[in-house]
């Protein structure tokens, strides 16, 4: 991977100042245009508006190479985007806030929302990003107007909506490596006077950049990090009478394929294991068995796994909104019903790892469903008083069934041509860990209101506040646990090791080998109540320069942590704690240059408390070591943001995006060292994912003409420095792992477009470096739920960003 130094950032960043310095100076006509958002649920000017909030139309990203949530992060300063190699979780970092569990029992720190509808579950969030007209991204707590679970912000997906007696379509096509084919298109269509509709799909398909090759591999294997979705969305919208519209809206989604994999990147050596106090030998099976690695010269493009990945994704969603205008006011109100389904199967352990020659095979699989029904009602003033104001109720009930399956086993059966594999852990062939969800249960009610007054024609005083009530139900049984979620073990064994009877036991009571058998009942009903709030001064200093403070608060529920028993005698699960956020903003936008140019600015300070962080950790009560959330201690953040655009000469532009991030625990003592067990005093460590500097410049050096048309150059490039994936920001391993160096990314896209304005294309190479980039990666034991000893395999795995990828995309309007 490529690393640069502070040094040379400061020159870049020097350059890249420059430049734009020097391109001020250059003859303009153009001005920009003004960018309208509802970032505070109303509409109002992007530069009116108090918060630091960062606007996207759809074509600009296309152009930037967002096609998903996940390349967010390289155009909006301080945000870090990723997925959970399993779930497909999306995990969204804004300022350093990130929501490390993605589990059923935990939320995100980032709200997510499509049309202004909240999205519970990000294992489906690609499915909304197309026919888009723009895309908001608020940073900060956003306690008050959004509310749950917005502790880090606010993303708001707004999809083209139908437009009353207009017919137009469009339709487009995309090729690309790695046999890429992209098609997506939309039509409006007005049925009569009073009714119009407008429909649009996506097909995406593209061939996995990670080689599922090698020795490991039996029979034909698809490669990983594939593509393989499509979406359709469905608009109906009703001019209902004066004053009030009606809007129907149905999506469907669905993703199949290999999916994301964990790559291989090697063993720990007898240096790197020797700080922990271990050994090779130390760290050899239970059953003494050596260990080595079958570490691949380049596990992004080479990684043979043993178990074949595979992803079976559905999304259905309805939604109807109805907006109308009173006399002083106007009434908004949203219902929608969600259906998540997912189901899925990876490989758990890289494929890497060999004992005696012997393959182990350590696999995670999932089948779950998730309903859920949301509303939310406003009214807001729409006079133009001094006095404005909003507010709301909000409800939110989601149902989720379903079971997650670990299955941790070494059997020749699992491998085909390979001979009887040695014991696995505690003298068994195969170890099943299943939580089985029935009826669990999320309950979000809040009651809202937000007010700005006008102190002087220049000066508002704005205030908020929140009430929300959270109650989550694991929906397990004591009396009867066969009618609620349960937590099963099963330690079988095939009859490789000398037992021909295959017998198996389950460590919640059941001798017999039938997976349905009831297990530990999960049972946990929690609740939290919290009010929160924001107060703040916003100052017209002329009519190019707009200034505000706050100070606001954000809340995030607790949870639970399934399989692991409680504290009380009552035997219910492990709960973890709300955390919570004040929030300290200062921010001014300037428009400049005559209406060429435009600059936004934010500084920040956050006191952050009782984070809730996922590590592993022994449970207080039986003694298990096991993947828990718990509250971590408090922590500081604080940093500084600047976005700024430039018109220069007849038809150039910049865009420049720069983020300062500081932020670390301020005491956080009691972590448990995943290679030892050990307690360690990590106070002074950076939050995961935290880069100190992150830059993003992109230049339309000029358009020009020709073949009939416009041809519009643009480069972007992306700097960051170092960060860390996890609390003890530890690098080791043969390839690094823990961490992602400083690195750059430069995207190169030449847009053409027909003088009528029908028929366009682009062109288009991402990550022109073609470095290897870290989404995410880790050495360490893994860990058996039924043992409070780790599980002595220390290898390395790691996910990556997409390789060099480039292609050409047409387009027809008509």
């Amino acid at each position: 991977m490529k690393s640069l130094s502070n040094l040379s950032f400061r020159k870049c960043s020097a350059v890249f100042i420059g430049t734009l310095f020097l391109m001020s100076s250059a003859f303009a006509q153009n001005v920009l245009e003004e960018i309208v958002v509802t970032a505070q649920k109303r509409e109002q000017s992007l530069q009116d508006a108090a918060v630091a909030v960062t606007a996207f139309t759809g074509d600009q990203l296309s152009r930037a190479g967002v096609l998903d949530p996940d390349t967010l992060a390289e155009i909006v300063p301080n945000v870090d985007v990723n997925s959970e190699a399993n779930r497909d979780g999306l995990i969204i970092v804004m300022r350093g806030v990130a929501g490390t569990d993605v589990r059923n029992g935990a939320d995100p720190t980032t709200g997510f929302h499509v049309d202004g509808n909240y999205v519970p579950r990000l294992s489906g969030a690609n499915a909304y990003f197309f026919d888009t007209e723009r895309v908001e991204i608020l940073r900060g707590p956003q306690g008050t107007l959004y509310g749950r679970n917005s502790t880090s912000g606010v993303v708001n997906v707004i999809s083209k909506k139908p437009v009353q007696g207009e017919t137009s379509a469009e339709l487009e096509l995309g090729f690309g490596n790695f046999s890429q084919f992209v098609a997506s298109g939309a039509a409006n269509i007005p049925i009569n006077d009073k009714v119009a509709f407008r429909g649009s799909f996506m097909r995406n398909s593209r061939d996995g950049y990670s080689n599922n090759g090698g020795p490991l591999s039996t029979g034909i294997r698809e490669d990983a990090n594939d593509a393989d979705e499509a979406a359709f969305r469905a608009h109906v919208l009703w001019d209902a009478g004066d004053n009030t519209s009606v809007l129907f809206t149905g999506e469907r989604y669905d993703r199949n394929g290999v999916g994301q994999a964990l790559s291989n990147l090697g063993c720990l050596s007898e240096a790197e294991l020797a700080p922990f106090g271990l050994t090779t030998a130390t760290a050899a099976q239970p059953n003494g068995a050596p260990i080595t690695c079958n570490n691949a010269a380049n596990p992004i493009e080479n990684n043979p796994l043993n178990t074949q990945g595979l992803r079976d994704n559905h999304d259905n969603n309805f939604r109807i909104q109805i907006d109308h205008g009173f006399d002083g006011s106007d009434l908004f109100y949203q219902g929608a019903f969600r259906s998540h389904n997912r189901q899925f199967m990876d490989d758990d352990d890289g494929g890497a790892i060999i004992a005696n020659g012997f393959a182990s095979d350590a696999s995670i699989i999932e089948s779950t469903e998730s309903e859920t029904i949301s509303h939310e009602i406003r009214l807001s003033s729409n006079t133009d008083n001094r006095f404005q104001w909003i507010a709301g109720l909000f409800y939110l009930e989601e149902t989720i069934n379903g079971i997650f399956q670990v299955d941790l086993a070494r059997d020749s059966t699992r491998n085909a041509g390979m001979a009887p594999g040695p014991v696995s852990m505690f003298g068994f062939d195969e170890q099943i860990v299943q939580f089985i969800d029935r009826d669990l249960t999320n309950e979000s009610f809040a009651v809202f209101f937000s007010e700005s007054f006008a102190v002087t024609d220049a000066v508002n005083l704005n205030a908020g506040v929140r009430w929300t009530r959270d109650e989550k139900d694991k929906g397990g049984n004591f009396a009867d646990p066969e009618s609620g979620s349960t937590f099963n073990v099963f330690f079988i064994n095939n009859g490789t090791n000398g037992d021909p009877t295959g017998r198996s036991f389950n460590i919640g009571g059941s001798s017999d080998q039938d997976m349905r058998d009831a297990g530990i009942p999960q049972v946990s009903n929690p609740d939290w109540s919290e009010v929160t709030w924001n107060v703040g001064v916003d100052w017209h200093v002329n009519d190019s320069v707009f200034t505000y403070a706050k100070i606001s608060t954000g809340f995030k529920s607790g949870g639970w942590n399934r399989g692991s028993q409680g504290t009380t005698d009552n035997g219910e699960l492990f709960v973890f704690e709300p955390e919570e956020i004040i929030a300290l903003e200062f921010g001014a936008k300037m428009d400049l240059l005559e209406g060429r140019g435009r600059l936004n600015l934010a500084a920040f300070y956050y006191d952050y408390t009782d984070m809730q962080q996922a590590a592993i950790f022994t449970n207080p009560v039986d003694g298990t070591r096991t993947n828990i959330t718990f509250n971590a201690a408090e922590s500081t953040i604080w940093g500084f943001e600047a976005e700024g655009t430039l018109l220069f000469g007849e038809t150039g532009s910049a865009n420049l995006a720069l983020g300062y991030l500081s932020a670390e625990f301020d005491e956080f003592v009691g972590f448990q060292d995943d290679f030892t067990g050990a307690e360690v005093d990590v106070s002074g460590n950076d939050l995961p994912r935290a880069p100190d500097f992150n830059l993003t410049l992109s230049v339309i050096p000029a358009t020009f003409e020709g073949l009939g048309g416009t041809w519009t150059p643009q480069i972007q490039f992306h700097y960051e420095t170092e960060s860390f994936f996890d609390i003890s920001n530890r690098t080791i391993g043969p390839a690094g792992a823990g961490a992602r160096d400083d690195y750059t990314k430069t995207n190169v896209t030449l847009g053409y477009e027909h003088g009528d304005g029908k028929f366009y294309g682009e062109a288009f190479i991402f990550n022109l470096e073609d470095d290897d980039i870290f989404n995410g990666s880790g050495c360490g034991s893994a860990v058996g739920s039924a043992t409070s000893t780790p599980n002595p395999v220390f290898n390395c795995t790691g996910t990556f960003e997409p390789p060099q990828t480039y292609g050409v995309r047409l387009g027809y309007r008509f």
